[in-house]
């Protein structure tokens, strides 16, 4: 845009090759210069590169790396490593790839290991070699996942900010006032709608000397049903892996589009909309049983638009022209996001081997894929057939299970029953612990798909499950406790470092979702379009939507050099300022559209200087190009990408 200056620091990246000599011979990396962690660090690196070949089940070279006393042990080639000496470790030599012979170099397929897993790995037996659990993959007891109704301090106020005083006190924290009524207004909009609450709405409010007037704007957007579908369905799009059409590529998956709009403007109980997802309508799109032979071509479902479909969640992405099969049936992708999804489980790792890093096996893995599946599949340890066919199970026999001699449409209906029980704890804490880091940045539990870590406070999931639950599975209301409760209402805080003991002190800053930061621009620019519903647009790509392949429960929210790139000069963007239809922007008084544009946008008054510049900006005669240049300079500042 014609206005515009931006500068661009370049950073050269250079590569350098030679051509055989000495010097390009592999060199031992640097430890890293820090204190080093077992469990967060070492762990995964010994479980996931070296475990598959030196584990409890199997052990080339007589080597065990499952725990300590088996490395120092050692195998055919001594000890794996020299407590204090990581230069002088057998270990240390294999993955650096310091020997003579390549083929012993570690691990023999897959990606070597990087310089800063090898620095962690030296650090690691240079400080001595710590191993704070009996085993390198410890499966531990069942996780309870009965529910739990905690008691609430005595005392008035909401019940999550009684439960928050005792932590707040504990914690030796004083919380803070709470936001003014018009940040408020801005962050409560934003997260039930979408969109920025518009100057006449926010003036109104503003104006409302009610003392209640914040819980009873709660309830007047919660009350709006196709504003709060509007925003929600990307919520959903992005754990249900749905919306996003890949067209002209071999990939197939079956939207669940239709459905799960009308389901969030039905405000369907969670229960329900679980249930409806794990066991599908009759007439559902279910991928046709897998056929004996290998090659005959997988053909596509064809699209057909009914809201009662739901089936394509469980029906998983098939890409490519052939069937899927082993541990890419549409069955095991069922299971793995059906785990994840609702019950904070992550089985990707235990479809191929039993998980390194939590107690889940193959077993457990495949006997609920075995569930959906009309001949029991057998189980396939890193696509090796193992002979083993589990029988239909479900995951948490303490809320109980499936009848593995019930035919498949029953076992999908007790599975449905099973997952959305009120005896099954971890169904709601999953879904409540989902709400609050949306709106509250962090989870009362991390990471959101591991709901097997303890929580900063117990209590306070266990009560928002309980209501949940209470409340028959109704999320708005939910959502309208958490809205109404002081903790919602501090202001926000940066993020702690990752190494640093989280402590809860109000909302993180967080940035606008690309949905939202598209949809409150067509909003200033008198539109009423919604940006879920397109497809294919680079700069919600760029700003962070997922792909949906698989299932995301939380984007990636970290600003990059591409993203700056295409604010500056997208054409997506462009397009979108430069259409201009509010009668407000294009009012003859200049100074007036400024306001519009700052109290829409920001949900305040321009100071004096902002609306002297911006004014000068426009000129007497505002042209399309000069408000486009305005709303980009908005569209560009912190405080309207943040919500504060």
């Amino acid at each position: 845009m014609n206005t515009r200056t931006l500068l661009v620091t370049l950073v050269g990246l250079g590569w350098f090759a030679g051509l055989g000599s000495a010097a390009d011979a592999p060199r031992l990396p640097q430890p890293v210069q820090r204190s080093v962690d077992f469990n967060r660090e070492v762990r995964p690196i010994l479980a996931h590169r070296c475990a598959e070949c030196h584990g409890q089940e199997k052990a080339k070279g007589q080597l065990r790396l499952d725990s300590r006393e088996a490395s120092l042990k050692g195998g055919r080639g001594g000890p794996a490593f020299v407590v204090g000496k990581s230069a002088d470790s057998e270990l240390i030599r294999r993955v650096a790839g310091l020997v003579a012979d390549q083929e012993h170099v570690m691990p023999p397929k897959g990606a070597r290991l990087t310089a800063e897993e090898i620095g962690i790995l030296r650090a690691w037996i240079d400080q001595g070699a710590k191993w704070n659990t009996a085993s390198l993959i410890d499966r531990g007891p069942p996780p309870s996942v009965a529910p739990r109704q905690p008691a609430v301090p005595p005392g008035d106020g909401h019940p999550l900010d009684r439960i928050l005083s005792v932590y707040f006190a504990k914690q030796g924290i004083t919380p803070p006032a709470l936001v003014s009524d018009a940040v408020f207004a801005r962050r409560v909009y934003l997260d039930v709608i979408g969109l920025p609450p518009a100057p006449q709405a926010l003036t109104a409010f503003l104006e409302d000397k009610s003392p209640d007037k914040r819980e009873k704007l709660v309830a007047l957007l919660l009350a709006d049903g196709r504003g709060y579908t509007d925003h929600w369905i990307t919520f959903w799009q992005d754990h249900l892996r749905d919306g996003k059409k890949d067209l002209g590529t071999t990939d197939v998956f079956t939207p669940v589009t239709d459905w799960l709009e009308h389901s969030l403007l039905q405000n369907k109980s969670f229960d329900r909309f679980a249930s409806e997802l794990v066991n599908p309508a009759e007439n559902a799109n279910l991928p046709a049983p897998v056929p004996e032979r290998d090659d005959v071509p997988r053909v596509a479902t064809p699209a057909v638009k009914r809201i009662t479909d739901a089936a394509g969640f469980i029906a998983g992405l098939q890409a490519g022209l052939e069937v899927p099969r082993g541990d890419q049936a549409w069955q095991v992708q069922a299971v793995q996001n059906i785990s994840q999804v609702f019950l904070g489980v992550q089985l990707k790792c235990a479809t191929c081997h039993d998980s390194f890093l939590d107690r889940w096996s193959m077993a457990e893995t495949w006997g609920m894929a075995n569930i959906y599946a009309e001949k029991p599949l057998e189980m396939m340890r890193c696509e090796v057939p193992t002979g083993k066919k589990p029988a239909p199970r479900f995951m948490f026999p303490e809320v109980g299970n499936v009848d593995p001699t019930a035919p498949v449409k029953e076992r999908r209906a007790q599975l449905a029953q099973l997952v959305a029980s009120p005896k099954n704890g971890r169904f709601a804490r999953t879904v409540v612990n989902r709400l609050w880091a949306r709106l509250l940045g962090r989870g009362i539990v991390e990471p959101l798909d591991d709901m097997s870590v303890q929580p900063w406070n117990a209590d306070l999931l266990d009560w928002l499950a309980a209501d949940l639950v209470a409340q028959r599975y109704d999320l708005k209301k939910t959502l309208h406790r958490i809205f109404a409760s002081r903790a919602y209402q501090l202001p926000a805080v940066e993020a702690t470092p990752a190494e640093t003991a989280y402590l809860f002190r109000g909302p993180l800053l967080r940035r606008l979702s690309a949905e939202q930061f598209v949809d409150a621009l067509a909003a200033i620019s008198g539109r009423n379009e919604r940006a879920w519903r397109e497809n294919g647009n680079r700069l919600l790509d760029v700003l962070g939507r997922p792909d949906r392949r698989t299932v995301a429960t939380r984007r990636e929210c970290q600003s990059s050099p591409l993203q700056a790139l295409e604010l500056l000069n997208g054409a997506e963007l462009h397009t979108l300022l430069f259409e201009v239809r509010s009668q407000a922007l294009q009012a003859e008084d200049v100074v007036l559209q400024v306001r519009q544009v700052f109290r829409h946008a920001l949900s305040r008054e321009p100071t004096e200087k902002e609306a002297r510049t911006c004014a000068s900006l426009l000129g007497k005669s505002p042209s399309a190009a000069g408000r486009s240049d305005l709303l980009w300079i908005i569209a560009m500042l912190p405080e309207f990408q943040l919500i504060r």
